[in-house]
């Protein structure tokens, strides 16, 4: 919701859980095609995926838990 931002827009906040020391690992992506036009940053070698995005009328962020997956 827009109620309490001056332009009347929604924010949207990302939080990647990336460190601070971490050299920056994204590269700025665009996909187009007829149904579609989406820009965004992903992590390079993972094509398609955009850990942060939007196509016009939606927007999207990526939040890494952490975990131990192995």
């Amino acid at each position: 919701s827009g109620e309490r931002t001056a332009s009347g827009a929604p924010l949207l906040a990302g939080d990647p859980h990336r460190f601070i020391e971490a050299p920056g690992v994204y590269q700025q992506i665009r996909l187009a095609c007829p149904a579609y036009d989406v820009v965004g940053l992903a992590v390079p070698g993972v094509p398609g995926i955009a850990h942060f995005g939007h196509g016009g009328l939606v927007a999207w962020a990526i939040t890494n838990a952490m975990a131990d997956y192995q």
